[in-house]
């Protein structure tokens, strides 16, 4: 079933109140025990009271450059869970070990942990026993001269004061690199998987037993066993294909001008991922299509435009190659180059399929990484016709849905998307049943630009007994909190 491009109105988010914060406000939590969102920026952590959601205020900032943390304010993620909140930290060198600091319901230090390098993502099992932290391990810049490991973190914090380290890798994997290839994980040219990987995203399993973690630019999941410390499998996420839907890949001309019949390839690489529980009782988790390269990281960089690159489309596939790559069409349309990634699926020299990055979309998968839905060009249409596409991304990524979070409403659950590009916004859905998905909201206050940490607070934990949906926008650097209901 196709989603109605206009949302159905069941459900009402209304804006609350709006704070600009220092610092380019990015990832959220929400700490019950106190009623404060503890949000990272650049100069530390800032803890908002938001005891009135019609009129949040900021209280203190945190610096973990001074005494007793004595670390960096290279903050990359928070959580918080029955009082106990969790900031990941970057060394000042991200090929460096990172921390992860613990603090009590005071914000007074309990342990300082150390974790791999670049810790990107925390959260708490729901049972609060582990705390999990995904190591992004990413490359040095420029050309990725140093490419330390990726891994996720399994921190016992039975004692909060006194906790324990499991390091979950990849090297398991390392002799089944051929297979995951061509299953089709991307795996870069020379790089083994325990090197490659990449954790960038953490959704636990209502059970608590196991982790389903986003490796975006592998456009894969890794199936982690929690107590083993433990990764059971890689879960190649597959591509979409265009043909069909709407995508508007131009650029660059004044406009939303959309076809159905671009012989693409979207890789769906996500970046956030949450986990729930379906009315059927069973385990699922919704990912937020972003995709991403590594330009930065790779010298001459990872992606071309379609219509610069001196390769020639393999004419049997296209034999319309040379309208193609005309600007109007699928020339400014940024692909991939690398040898063994470019699509030149038959060693010939020429290309067999064009990708492009990220798939425009959010997608739901069961508790094994099965995908049970997909929503084509849902976000693409809504944002077009929101007059909210970005002319200078539509031949990138897109809308680029990067955020998301989960809640529970009269016994309905709703998934809240974070759009980063264009107009941005919140996109939501009711995904109570996985397969069949509504569109039912769409939030957005004029100024707020890239939401990148979406928190939902419940009706039970909230101040005033209503729901409300917590986002950080980086680029405007707010705090913006809406009742929803």
């Amino acid at each position: 079933m196709a989603l109605e491009l206009i949302p159905n109105a069941v459900l009402s988010v209304v804006l609350a109140s709006s704070i600009n914060i220092k610092g380019d406000a990015e990832i959220n939590a929400y700490n019950a025990a106190t009623q404060q969102v503890y949000v990272t920026t650049a100069d530390g952590l800032a803890l908002v009271d938001i005891k009135t959601p019609n009129n949040i205020k900021l209280q203190k900032l945190i610096d973990f450059t001074q005494s007793p943390y004595s670390f960096t304010n290279k903050l990359t993620s928070v959580a918080s869970q029955k009082g106990l909140t969790a900031v990941s930290i970057s060394a000042k060198s991200k090929q460096q070990p990172g921390r992860v600091i613990l603090l009590d319901a005071n914000g007074k230090m309990l342990s300082s942990i150390e974790v791999g390098p670049l810790p990107d993502m925390v959260t708490f099992t729901p049972d609060g026993k582990y705390l999990l932290v995904a190591n992004e391990g990413e490359p040095s810049e420029p050309h990725g001269k140093i490419d330390p490991a990726g891994s996720v973190s399994i921190i016992d914090i039975s004692n909060p004061s006194a906790p324990s380290v499991k390091t979950a890798d990849f090297s398991k994997f390392d002799s089944q690199s051929t297979a995951l290839a061509k299953a089709g994980v991307r795996i870069f040219p020379g790089k083994k998987p325990s090197e490659d990987f990449e954790p960038e995203y953490i959704a636990v399993s209502a059970d608590g037993k196991y982790a389903m973690v986003t490796l975006q630019e592998a456009n894969a999941l890794g199936h982690l066993n929690i107590e083993a410390a433990s990764f059971e499998k890689i879960v190649p996420l597959g591509f979409k294909d265009w043909m069909g839907l709407e995508i508007d890949v131009t650029g660059k001309d004044n406009g939303y001008f959309p076809r159905k019949d671009s012989p693409i390839v979207g890789m769906y690489m996500p970046d956030a991922i949450a986990g729930f529980v379906g009315k059927d009782g069973k385990q699922y988790y919704v990912m937020a299509n972003e995709g991403d390269d590594r330009n930065d990281f790779i010298e001459g960089e990872e992606s071309i435009r379609l219509a610069k690159w001196k390769v020639e489309l393999d004419g049997k596939k296209f034999p319309n190659a040379q309208k193609l790559v005309s600007k109007q069409w699928l020339g400014r349309l940024k692909t991939p180059k690398i040898n063994g990634l470019n699509g030149d699926t038959d060693g010939d020299g020429d290309i067999d399929i064009i990708y492009t990055y990220g798939g425009r979309s959010f997608s739901i998968v069961d508790a094994q990484g099965n995908q049970v839905f997909e929503s084509g060009d849902h976000v693409e249409r809504w944002m077009g016709l929101a007059g909210g596409l970005d002319e200078k991304r539509s031949s990138k990524k897109g809308p680029e849905p990067e955020g998301v979070t989960v809640g529970t409403i009269n016994d309905k659950v709703y998934a809240f998307i974070g759009i980063e590009r264009g107009a941005g916004g919140v996109m939501v859905y009711e995904v109570s049943n996985p397969k069949t998905p509504k569109f039912v909201a769409y939030a957005k206050k004029d100024g707020d630009r890239s939401p990148e940490g979406l928190t939902f607070i419940s009706s039970s934990d909230s101040p005033n007994g209503i729901g409300l949906l917590v986002v950080t926008n980086e680029k405007s650097s707010t705090l913006t909190v809406y009742e929803v209901k």
